[in-house]
């Protein structure tokens, strides 16, 4: 059913209403966490020192949600299976940049985007009036129907409980336009309003008090990066309930929660749109493998490189074992790519030790990895993500010649000296990510041997399996993959004022041996990551 060309003006204004200002614009630099600055926030000062300094709070940019944040928060809110038809096309289609190397959309968003979101909500609101039998027991044009059905979905999308007012606004809009345009178009018409609004849209985060320059975040804001960190969705019912109960005042009512939602199928989101940036998956796009073999196979491996990222992160849960796994899961065409044996009964496939080294070694990953030149984009991967020393850029003015040797030519050498050696250390796998024990490339030789050899020292390695254990042992590399999540869990850069929150994180890290869920419940219980800069209040949106 068509809504009225008023509507469009309704809702764009509703649209338009979160984006001015400092909304979607990148807040003010500040610092965050108890402590004191730091010179670098991949080296975190003393817990000594960090337990005698005055707290102070970072700014965080105003954001709007992810494509897969807004997929699972209307998925997950109006339960549905999957996004009505069309809308996907017009997600895709919104702006997403990066930030602290994860997907975030913390830009302005563009005129396209917020006719993508118009139209995202048109359709969403339709879907949701022919199929209202699923939220209420009563038919739209009953009298209080719609004030009910905004009850049953309004705060699952909003993250929150719908106030009073606002409620009392959609429902006036909907009687404002019910009287000449019947009882289902009205109800499109409030309904897009809500789905198209900076509430639902924005990562909005109100303060519960604000002492000097730290903004503590009121409970919902709380759960909702808690929802996020965690499901990279909004908030259940039982945890707006802990919420509500004032349960998440405390670091033991958080705890729980974490173990709860640890345990929810929903987690695999997390470790899926986690791994998905910190490996590389997502370069499928981009630079995938072409041919018969990744069309039949390809998606099945990464999927098998997902289930097993999630089950050494939820199950088994360290860090070493993440590296170092000399087993997947998967069927007997998985078994066959590996050379493996048969799965056992519960889909486990043993791998050979000396040729596999956990996610290191993944088919999914070596293979997205291989186009081009392999060893620079394999050597990225545990330069940039396992030991947060990204390289640069070349710059722009530089002519690239593929003939030269790029690790003695200058300047291509100051970047490829501390790629390619740790790259050709993968070299006996294949553009599938197969083990090859031995293979000839250029009339040499090559035996999978390696080097990461500078201030990060790791030294010369003889096989991918001899790195994997050498970066689980490494407190360098164990020090970056604790920012790594810290940073996903905020979705922002580490600032250099992060050093004590994120130093508290890494220490429990440490300290439990690697062990996961130790990390995440550091970081949920940190200083940060209930906190901000109350300068980021004046921001319109921020003080609903």
């Amino acid at each position: 059913m068509a809504i009225p060309a008023r509507t469009l003006t309704a809702s764009a204004l509703a649209l338009a209403l979160g984006c001015q200002g400092s909304i979607g614009a990148t807040a003010p630099e500040g610092p965050l966490g108890p402590g004191p600055r730091i010179e670098d926030p991949t080296l975190p000062p003393d817990l000594d020192a960090c337990a005698e300094a005055a707290p102070v709070a970072s700014s965080q940019p105003m954001r709007r949600l992810t494509q897969a944040q807004y997929r699972n928060v209307f998925a997950d809110g109006l339960g549905l299976d999957a996004l009505p038809s069309g809308v996907e096309d017009r997600l895709a289609a919104i702006s997403e940049g990066r930030t602290g190397g994860f997907n975030s959309s913390d830009t302005p968003a563009t005129e396209e985007d917020a006719r993508g979101y118009l139209a995202m909500a048109e359709r969403m609101a339709a879907e949701v009036v022919a199929r209202v039998g699923s939220y209420v027991d009563c038919a739209i044009a009953d009298g209080g129907c719609f004030a009910s059905l905004l009850g049953a979905i309004a705060a699952p999308l909003l993250r929150r409980p719908l106030d009073a007012a606002r409620s009392e606004e959609l429902v006036a809009l909907f009687e404002a336009f019910a009287e000449s345009d019947g009882a289902e178009v009205a109800a499109e018409t409030a309904l897009t309003a809500l789905f198209a609004s900076p509430s639902v849209l924005y990562h909005t985060e109100p303060a519960a008090d604000v002492d000097g320059a730290i903004a503590r975040l009121d409970t919902y804001a709380f759960a909702n990066r808690l929802a996020f960190f965690l499901w990279n969705s909004a908030p259940d019912s039982a945890l707006l309930a802990a919420a509500e109960a004032g349960d998440l005042d405390e670091a033991e009512g958080v705890r729980r929660q974490v173990e709860r939602m640890l345990e929810d199928s929903r987690a695999r989101r997390q470790t899926e749109n986690f791994y998905a940036q910190y490996l590389m998956l997502e370069r499928e796009v981009e630079i995938a493998p072409v041919g018969e073999t990744w069309d039949r196979l390809g998606r099945r491996l990464v999927a098998e490189a997902y289930n097993l990222a999630h089950r050494i992160t939820h199950q088994s849960g360290t860090y070493r074992e993440l590296l170092t796994a000399n087993y997947t899961y998967g069927d007997e065409e998985i078994a066959e790519h590996y050379g493996a044996p048969p799965p056992n009964a519960d889909g486990r496939i043993e791998l050979a030790e000396d040729e596999r080294s956990g996610l290191l070694t993944l088919p999914a990953v070596m293979a997205i990895l291989d186009r081009g030149k392999p060893e620079i984009y394999r050597g990225e991967l545990v330069r940039a993500n396992f030991l947060c020393d990204a390289p640069g850029f070349p710059a722009e003015d530089i002519e690239l010649d593929p003939n030269v040797d790029r690790l003695v030519t200058s300047p291509c050498q100051n970047c490829h000296l501390g790629l390619d050696p740790i790259g050709f250390g993968f070299a006996a796998f294949d553009d599938m990510g197969r083990y090859r024990a031995d293979f000839a490339e250029g009339g040499e030789v090559l035996n999978g041997s390696g080097s990461l050899q500078d201030e990060r020292t790791v030294g010369a390695f003889s096989t991918p399996r001899e790195l994997g254990e050498r970066l689980a042992e490494s407190s360098d590399a164990r020090s970056c993959f604790a920012r790594q999540w810290f940073q996903y869990s905020l979705g922002r850069e580490t600032t250099l004022s992060d050093g004590c929150s994120l130093a508290s994180a890494t220490s429990a890290f440490m300290e439990g041996d690697g062990d996961l869920r130790a990390l995440f419940t550091a970081i949920a219980t940190s200083d940060a990551f209930r906190s901000r800069d109350a300068l980021d209040l004046s921001a319109p949106g921020e003080t609903e």
